[in-house]
């Protein structure tokens, strides 16, 4: 936890460089007309997906989170903050800096303003934000391989911390990461983090609105707990405080019924979506591959 606070600290501090800068280049320079729409969409589409990629960490999340911890302000909060700083960014970079068709903001920075305060900002953003997260996947995978019997804690570690570098490794040069997000964008990580969830929501809201009028207000029963901030296990208690929470089991919570089908149909209209867009990025990705426009 230590780690990653540390971290967001450090990021918040780059982003404010970065903000100053572009406001100062903007003010100095001449400012870059940003097409709506760009030319090659399909590695535009598979970062962003790429950068909500932390669903699949919510349920692991929700494991360990207290009972007072309310989910849907804590993720709605942290994704909208994180997509504001992702527009402004690169809105303003985009406007700010003339980027290389096949570079990047950082490089265009570290080029053009190649002072110390901005070469250590783009080298340590890496660091502070892609690095640091990968020890939580390590551990949210070995996990969960662990807990469902998949393996033993010592396949899981090689599974969870050693194969993901051996893969990582050699596409790292050149166009292999950002081909190796494009294409894992397509076949795992927008169907594991966003089609799986909402198909997973519309069951379990249809199998909610199956159950009898007991057994949902069973369901729905506030919790008692007793607890202390983050310092909370479920087999330690350090505190007598006793704190009664609402038990919320779907993200729209009270806002509609339990017999309505609005979020069944909020959900599947996501589903469908998100469905089309990445048969079409398919079909792009593999028009681009075969040279074919």
């Amino acid at each position: 936890m230590i780690v990653q606070k540390v971290a967001f600290f450090i990021a918040c501090l780059i982003f404010g460089e970065w903000f100053i800068l572009f406001f100062i280049r903007i003010s100095e320079h001449k400012v870059n007309t940003v097409p709506a729409i760009g030319q090659n969409l399909a590695p535009v589409f598979g970062t962003i997906m790429f950068n909500y990629a932390m669903v699949v960490t919510v349920p692991s999340w929700c494991n360990e989170k207290t009972h007072s911890t309310r989910i849907n302000p804590v993720m709605g909060g942290a994704t909208l903050v994180g997509t504001i700083l992702f527009f402004m960014v690169g809105w303003l970079g985009a406007i700010a800096y003339t980027i290389d068709p096949d570079g990047d903001l950082l490089s265009a920075i570290n080029d053009i303003d190649g002072t110390l305060y901005t070469q250590i900002g783009v080298y340590v953003f890496p660091l502070a934000v892609v690095a640091t997260s990968i020890p939580i996947y390590s551990i949210i995978v070995r996990y969960n391989l662990i807990e469902n019997q998949i393996c033993g804690k010592a396949w899981a570690n090689f599974f969870a911390v050693v194969l993901p570098w051996l893969v990582v490794i050699p596409f790292y040069t050149g166009n292999g990461l950002e081909n190796v997000i494009n294409w894992s964008t397509l076949f795992s990580n927008g169907i594991i983090n966003f089609i799986i969830p909402f198909m997973l929501y519309i069951k379990a809201r249809r199998r909610k609105m199956e159950l009898t009028y007991r057994e949902k207000n069973e369901l729905d029963m506030p919790i008692t707990t007793t607890e202390k901030g983050e310092s909370y296990c479920f087999d330690r208690i350090h505190t007598e405080d006793t704190v009664v929470v609402e038990n919320p089991h779907f993200a729209f919570g009270k806002c509609f019924s339990d017999d309505s089908y609005t979020p069944i149909i909020i959900s599947a209209v996501f589903v469908s979506a998100l469905i089309i867009s990445n048969i079409g990025i398919l079909i792009i990705n593999i028009m681009q591959v075969a040279n074919v426009y």
